[in-house]
């Protein structure tokens, strides 16, 4: 709350208000009215019999991007929502949160093209509820599960099955990507085929077949290494994909909270938001 004043205070010193342009003062006002509303409700003391449950975050999603209220998300409805929250996130103490956001705004265009079935450059509130279906498969113990999956992929790498991948079995992945997308359609059932699900695999595990790829590829195997001796793991993998979990489910987590507002500030707005809820 004092990054977000701390904003606001140093918009106003920079210019006065007669030479703030419309696009300056709807800023400083939006971040204004944010914090009031952060103020407000955290000062309120819930009461647990009154509490609504959280909606799926696919629908959330739906109501935060869909900025025209077609009930359809369009790739410049998404960035300009992360270019909001990148503002908002500008004097993020320690920058966690603006990471993340970065790696998000990168990761967007392949995962909109990955969720878009159809195929017409736009995300409907169905194709946006795969995202709720993979949030369910993060628990150990959910039907499908992704940590299954990891395991199942692990597996399949460690050549020599002594629970630890070295640097060439990594390698060793898009060899694996058949194998791979089959599993992963068995248990998300995006496309009709698996030929897709292939590419889409390859650029987010980092499968070799070019310079750019094979740097993503050792930044994966260099983040999965946590004692950096060189070797992946599988404890190192289990560590890192509990971390991640735990992380999407805290950013989920706020995304949920903060839906309605974040819409109404600058996503779908009130009519959206009664639309949808």
């Amino acid at each position: 709350l004092k990054q977000v004043f701390r904003q606001i205070s140093h918009s106003n010193r920079s210019t006065t208000f007669r030479e703030q342009s419309p696009c300056q003062i709807s800023r400083a006002m939006m971040l204004f009215l944010f914090a009031f509303f952060v103020v407000f409700l955290s000062s309120v003391t819930p009461i647990p019999a009154q509490q609504q449950p959280l909606h799926p975050l696919g629908d959330v999603l739906m109501l935060v991007l869909d900025s025209n209220k077609d009930q359809n998300v369009e790739m410049s409805e998404v960035n300009q929502q992360l270019t909001m929250l990148e503002m908002m996130f500008q004097e993020d103490e320690g920058g966690e949160y603006l990471q993340l956001l970065k790696a998000v705004q990168a990761a967007a265009p392949k995962l909109v093209e990955f969720l878009d079935v159809n195929g017409d450059q736009k995300l409907s509130k169905n194709e946006l509820k795969w995202i709720t279906k993979f949030e369910k498969a993060l628990p150990a113990k959910a039907t499908p599960s992704f940590r299954a999956f990891a395991k199942e992929a692990f597996a399949l790498l460690d050549e020599d099955k002594d629970d630890i991948l070295t640097i060439d079995e990594w390698s060793s992945l898009p060899r694996q990507l058949p194998v791979l997308a089959q599993k992963f359609h068995e248990i998300f059932p995006l496309r009709k085929d698996t030929q897709e699900l292939e590419s889409f695999l390859g650029d987010i595990l980092g499968g070799i077949s070019n310079d750019d790829k094979a740097d993503t590829s050792r930044k994966v195997f260099d983040w999965l290494d946590g004692d950096s001796d060189g070797m992946v793991s599988r404890q190192e993998v289990g560590k890192a994909y509990s971390t991640g979990g735990k992380k999407w489910m805290e950013v989920s987590k706020q995304i949920k909270q903060m839906g309605p507002l974040m819409a109404m500030m600058g996503g779908g707005g009130m009519d959206g938001m009664r639309a949808e809820f």
